[in-house]
């Protein structure tokens, strides 16, 4: 009786197929885990510059400041020194005329006011955006600088998010 010593090719083939699409699977499935965590980053961040910026006019007779008045002033974060950091893959800048607003709405921006959070992966599908107004917009990556960025976050979900990967 013949006792068969280790494995056939072909079990050790199928073996290394097996790893290799649960592999797969897992790099794609943590790509998109960490473009949601940046993407969420971003949306935190614009918020907390938001705030930073209402509470700096409240206390200063109502007129914004830069982000280096807000960040000298220990409002925010050193990150936000000046206008176009870029950190976890989004570039922070100010100033920027925030288009998608409600009619009658003035899209002028005062010194210091209208954030905007870039991706710089040309591959990114959203890009977001806060006014005066305290709401974060968002709307497809890589459009002009001033294009309207459209819908309120929370107003409806970004369905049409493709599955691109960092």
């Amino acid at each position: 009786m013949d006792k068969q010593k280790g494995f056939s090719i072909i079990e050790l083939l199928v073996a290394v197929t097996i790893i290799l699409i649960i592999a797969v699977i897992a790099i794609t499935a943590f790509r998109q885990a960490r473009q949601s965590a940046y993407e969420s980053a971003a949306v935190s961040n614009l918020r907390s510059l938001a705030s930073a910026e209402f509470i700096y006019a409240a206390r200063n007779n109502q007129q914004f400041g830069s982000m280096a008045d807000m960040s000298s002033a220990n409002y925010m974060d050193s990150r936000f020194s000046s206008s176009g950091n870029t950190f976890d893959g989004f570039q922070y800048t100010e100033n920027y005329a925030v288009q998608g607003l409600p009619a009658g709405t003035s899209t002028a921006t005062p010194n210091g006011f209208g954030f905007h959070a870039l991706h710089q992966n040309p591959l990114a599908d959203m890009d977001y955006e806060v006014a005066m107004d305290g709401v974060v917009r968002y709307g497809s990556s890589g459009g002009p600088t001033g294009q309207a960025e459209g819908t309120p976050l929370g107003n409806s979900p970004p369905s049409a998010r493709s599955s691109n990967q960092l």
